[in-house]
């Protein structure tokens, strides 16, 4: 209703060649680069920008841009909520809640300047030529999207796309304990011959601090608490605290955010610990990767642990094998789609069971479940097979485990 009442020419649930008389085209990421009206527009050459790099032609205020396979969402929001209680104007976006675009607007109908705060996802980065963010972070890098991407590398290039355009008065910070990021670094530097300050971070777990290993930027003397659980989010929290330091923000304020900041939903989410049993029950449906789900098995001992989905791309067997062979995993129930695909081809041990359906395999681990023991959600592939998102997945787990209730779509 919107459109027609001002009068917009649209298109709807398809594109005619209409398209293709356009001056410039503003790509949603969801669009596969494969479908035949951007392959036309391409041999057109009509230009072709992600929504990302459109916003950032109208904003006039420093942007601080995040990316990486894992670890993304949890970031940004501790970004954005030490700068909120730093009292900085601040807004979060992009790949989570508001669009850039949107947010630029209120930037602009406000007429002040802001943080802009952007999870770029690397479908988002795609189409970047001119974004040049005050700040840009890669996080780390593992196999994903592999339905979407030629190889890794196409992959990687996409998610470098946010360094495209550093220059003496930005920065770049990367995770310097992963070996893929560190490699595509390395010839980074040596192609690019940047000016820009590069900010390597790494963790030190001989006594449980963190610390960057930038000479200027440690952060030994503050022992952070934490309410999130495991490495990765150690890798989180350092990525936070150097960029927010930035901003003048000392490690006495950002720690007193990073106390008081719980794990998001559906990311190594404690749904219920049964003190009688002894048991938890961990909710980390956002888990899509197999290195994520590595991640959160390394937070817990006496895994029951429940993996599956809709698979992205080529299943790394190899990998996926790595995965459910830890020491601390007891039991795996496999389910949904993959179950189908794996059950005659994975070599697995007696503790691995398939079921298709989502319930089945929530009530087969709590019936497999035992003093001491941790049962946990972390699927590895996509939740298209049965939900139509990761929320709704995690949100099914967590109606089962309330009272072993069953879900019903």
């Amino acid at each position: 209703n919107i459109l027609k009442n001002n009068n917009f020419k649209y298109e709807y649930s398809g594109h005619s060649n209409e398209i293709l008389k356009s001056d410039l085209i503003i790509k949603s990421p969801g669009i596969s680069n494969q479908i035949d009206i951007i392959k036309k527009s391409r041999q057109q050459n009509i230009p072709m920008v992600s929504e990302i790099e459109f916003a950032s032609w109208f904003s006039k205020s420093d942007i601080i841009a995040v990316t990486g396979s894992n670890g993304k969402t949890t970031t940004v929001n501790l970004i954005f909520q030490i700068f909120k209680d730093a009292k900085k104007d601040v807004l979060l976006g992009g790949n989570v809640g508001t669009s850039f675009s949107e947010n630029v607007l209120h930037e602009i109908k406000s007429a002040k300047k802001y943080i802009h705060v952007l999870e770029v996802s690397s479908y988002q980065a795609e189409y970047l030529y001119h974004f040049m963010p005050k700040i840009g972070c890669i996080l780390n890098i593992s196999e994903d999207h592999m339905d979407r991407y030629e190889n890794m590398d196409s992959y990687i290039d996409a998610k470098f796309n946010i360094t495209k355009n550093l220059s003496e008065h930005t920065s770049f910070i990367y995770n310097s304990d992963d070996k893929r990021l560190c490699d595509r670094i390395s010839s980074y530097i040596k192609e690019k011959k940047p000016l820009h300050k590069i900010i390597p971070y790494s963790i030190f777990n001989d006594d449980k601090t963190i610390y960057s290993v930038n000479e200027k930027i440690k952060i030994n003397n503050y022992k952070f608490k934490s309410n999130l659980v495991g490495n990765h989010n150690l890798y989180n929290i350092l990525a936070a605290a150097i960029i927010t330091n930035y901003y003048n923000i000392d490690f006495k304020n950002i720690n007193q955010t990073i106390e008081k900041f719980n794990p998001l939903p559906h990311r190594v989410e404690l749904v219920k610990f049964d003190k009688i049993n002894n048991i938890k029950y961990i909710n980390d449906s956002k888990s899509t990767t197999i290195a994520s789900t590595v991640a959160a098995i390394k937070c817990f001992k006496n895994i029951i642990l429940i993996i599956g989905g809709e698979e992205k791309g080529e299943i790394n067997k190899l990998e996926l094998l790595k995965c459910i062979k830890q020491k601390n995993v007891r039991n795996v129930i496999i389910y949904g789609n993959i179950s189908k695909l794996l059950k005659n081809t994975l070599e697995v041990n007696d503790n691995t069971t398939y079921l298709y359906d989502f319930n089945d395999a929530i009530n087969k681990a709590i019936d497999l479940s035992f003093n001491g023991s941790t049962i946990l959600l972390s699927p590895g592939f996509s939740s298209f097979d049965q939900f139509n998102d990761y929320k709704e997945r995690g949100e099914a787990f967590k109606k089962v485990i309330q009272g072993r209730g069953y879900y019903a779509k």
